[in-house]
């Protein structure tokens, strides 16, 4: 009976974390809508494979001389080869498989290397996940790097054989640098808090074991700097990483969901978790609290307040608490539920919660096949077709226009259809810091009157407009007699110069 029992659980618990999945998949079903920027990773990788090169200049838009670093080369390349044979099915899928990796490698973790509960760990994932709003699950290289700092997170948090460490940190180090280099910056931090927990513990105790760390991990990252630098931009990949991290272009950033702060309930629940995983830590384990304890307590810190300054950290410092905040949160309900005594309540909040499981499993099993029938079910034109619009497109390669035309939100989607942007997601060649005398993207970010929108069309002699869908501005536009409407789509605006 127990057997039956424990193997029901087990299995419950499979479903949960696969709804998870579902779940999250579902909330991001319209890929090309929610990350326009996959359009043009697609295309990088497009122009990779035919020049057999990495462009060093922008390569997209038709201004002249742009600085561009595809730091995400590699990366670009595998996606435009997914697109090629699946079509733009291709991407949604490799998302999935990317969560399915991160799921189940901290799930792994716990359940399997930890001996946690599986059914509590279980329940414990969605929760984090979904209370925190993570639906980031769009096939950007983020999603795989994220897998790579976690496995450095497992190989440097126990002592090991050296060559461990330089495997690990060398191999990782390279990948990162070639799928996604303007992260590289992360892998490094997380080892110098290593190497800072290792030399406050050698100060606290001048023993020959932390010395001795100390040594193995400085060899370690001077190592994984070396393979980092195997990438075509070699060392200027730091230079962009270090330029993205501080830039100054804050008007411009600040216009960038991903590079925004989180918002205020996000915020609340980010410090929640903290507040649980510090207190209980150096409350109930001050007398045990030992070097690895430290270490967890302060790397999920670390990705805690990078999240809270960058959304686009806040996956990182979820699946972080996932891989280590478990134990501590465990740990923090067992002593409320004992001190208070409160055992009677907690197994019936323990039955509650598992008929809502039976629920929450059945909600996104028919997420699943609602994600499922909308890839199988419509073409890849189809598809792109719900967030994107052709009528403009048409009208652009019927007339052969490539060049002096302005756009807001639609950059991906032009460069993709091969015509030549004002701005689009890439952002970087855009702004002054990484092309000196360059603030386009910030000159879109601001423009709220019409003066602005004038001013821009002047400065870069405009010859056609396409915006998002705004029929007063577009009103205003043609009241100055110098433009008339083209196009007046459901999502897009098309104008064009008269004198």
């Amino acid at each position: 009976m127990n057997n039956f029992k424990n193997n029901f659980l087990i299995l419950i618990s499979v479903f949960i974390l696969l709804g998870t999945v579902f779940f999250i998949l579902e909330k991001t079903r319209y890929v090309t809508i929610i990350d326009s920027d996959i359009l043009w990773h697609i295309k990088t990788g497009e122009w990779i494979i035919e020049h057999k090169q990495i462009p060093k200049k922008d390569v997209f838009s038709w201004h002249d001389n742009l600085n561009w670093m595809p730091h995400e080369w590699l990366y670009d390349v595998i996606l435009s080869i997914s697109y090629n044979i699946i079509g733009i099915k291709a991407i949604p899928f490799i998302a999935m498989i990317l969560l399915i990796i991160r799921i189940g490698f901290v799930s792994l973790y716990n359940i399997v290397i930890k001996k946690e509960n599986i059914f509590a760990y279980s329940i414990f994932v969605p929760i984090l996940l979904i209370s925190e709003g993570y639906t980031w699950a769009v096939g950007r290289p983020l999603e795989l790097t994220i897998i790579l700092l976690l496995i450095n997170l497992l190989t440097f948090i126990k002592n090991r054989k050296e060559i461990y460490y330089y495997i690990s940190f060398g191999i990782s180090c390279f990948l990162i640098a070639n799928l996604h280099g303007g992260t590289i910056q992360a892998i490094f931090a997380q080892m110098f808090i290593f190497i800072g927990i290792d030399i406050i513990y050698y100060l606290r105790n001048k023993t020959i074991e932390n010395k001795k760390n100390i040594i193995i991990k400085i060899k370690t990252i001077i190592i994984g700097f070396i393979f980092s630098l195997l990438n075509p931009q070699g060392l200027q990949i730091y230079n962009y990483a270090f330029k993205m991290l501080f830039t100054n272009a804050s008007k411009a950033t600040n216009s960038i969901a991903e590079w925004q702060p989180l918002q205020f309930i996000g915020v609340l629940g980010a410090l929640l978790f903290l507040l649980i995983l510090c207190s209980f830590a150096f409350c109930k384990k001050n007398k045990e609290l030992d070097k690895e304890v430290v270490t967890k307590i302060i790397i999920i810190s670390f990705w805690a307040i990078a999240m809270l300054r960058y959304c686009r950290c806040t996956p990182i410092f979820l699946f972080v608490v996932l891989l280590w905040g478990y134990e501590f949160i465990k740990d923090f309900i067992e002593l409320i539920v004992n001190e208070f005594h409160m055992q009677k309540l907690f197994l019936v909040f323990k039955y509650i919660v598992f008929f809502f499981s039976l629920i929450y499993i059945i909600l996104t099993l028919v997420m699943f096949i609602k994600w499922i029938n909308f890839y199988f079910k419509h073409t890849n034109e189809e598809i792109i077709s719900t967030g994107y619009s052709y009528d403009a497109i048409n009208y652009f390669k019927e007339n052969n226009i490539k060049t002096k035309i302005f756009n807001d939100d639609w950059g991906c989607w032009l460069l993709f259809n091969d015509i030549p942007t004002f701005v689009d997601g890439r952002c970087d060649p855009f702004v002054n810091e990484f092309s000196p005398g360059n603030n386009q993207f910030i000159e879109v970010a601001n423009a709220e009157k019409l003066e602005d929108y004038l001013a821009i069309f002047k400065k870069y002699d405009i010859e056609y407009i396409y915006m998002k869908k705004d029929e007063d501005l577009c009103t205003l536009f043609e009241s100055t007699g110098n433009w008339k409407k083209i196009l007046l789509e459901d999502r897009t605006m098309l104008l064009k110069r008269v004198n």
